[in-house]
């Protein structure tokens, strides 16, 4: 069965990473914007099963962004995800049917039941059903065991930087560099394991589906590696994104 497609809407790039990175492990296809009118762009040109999404946010607030889908896509499962709860935003997220809110910091298994709770309560039926009324035996739409949608990574970053991993390519500015299957995959592998180490060895499997010794795993990667920060060089701040640990692995750190 074909992943739940989940819209992550926050102004934070590291809040997005970190999401992006919890429910991609989960099996989720994820795609991480900055604003709330990137995200009305991203719910017209696709369709979505879920969104998390943050209140505070520059121009449009998250509940703004609500309000407005709500009357377009009323099959949307929506978590609020927030560092600045307050009884009265919780009341009215809770009166535009939002399905769950959720104060930062919230752990992984407590995004991970949110997002699973809104996505029971929109499917098999026309309207959202309230949290109360959810029958928690319903078959997950979201699992697929040992799948990782590394490649499914589409990414805007508040500089206007916008990583696509679906299209293979890095945009910027009316700019952009184009990747090849290989840098992709890399790219999108640390992209969700971002701030963590990824070994020669695991990489390697991943892109090639094999297993090799660290010294052939670190000399098959060096090539590709190189090439995808020639490129990254172009990219707003994008020339010290990758970090070579010698005799580990690598690190992405966009921070």
């Amino acid at each position: 069965m074909a992943a739940a497609k989940i819209l992550v809407v926050d102004d934070d790039d590291v809040t997005r990473l970190t999401l992006l990175r919890i429910l991609q492990l989960e099996g989720y296809e994820v795609v991480g914007v900055e604003n709330g009118l990137v995200a009305l762009e991203e719910l017209g040109r696709c369709i979505y099963h879920g969104m998390i999404v943050d209140i505070k946010m520059p121009g449009m607030t998250g509940l703004e962004l609500v309000e407005k889908v709500n009357k377009e896509i009323p099959r949307l499962g929506v978590v609020v995800l927030t560092a600045h709860g307050s009884f009265e935003t919780a009341v009215q997220a809770l009166r535009m049917r939002v399905l769950d809110y959720l104060l930062k910091p919230a752990t992984p298994e407590m995004i991970l039941a949110s997002i699973q709770r809104a996505l029971l309560a929109v499917d098999h039926v026309g309207d959202r059903k309230s949290v109360g009324e959810l029958k928690m035996d319903y078959p997950s739409i979201n699992k697929n065991p040992g799948q990782e949608n590394f490649e499914q990574t589409i990414l805007h970053l508040s500089n206007g930087v916008a990583i696509d991993c679906i299209r293979r390519r890095v945009t910027w500015n009316g700019d952009s560099v184009h990747l090849t299957p290989a840098e992709t995959k890399i790219l999108a592998i640390l992209l969700a394991n971002n701030t963590l180490v990824v070994k020669h060895q695991d990489l390697v499997e991943k892109i090639y589906g094999y297993k090799e010794k660290v010294e052939e795993s670190a000399r098959i990667l060096r090539p590709i590696v190189c090439r995808l920060n020639t490129k990254l060089r172009r990219v707003t701040r994008g020339d010290n994104w990758i970090k070579n640990i010698r005799g580990k692995g690598y690190l992405l750190e966009i921070t």
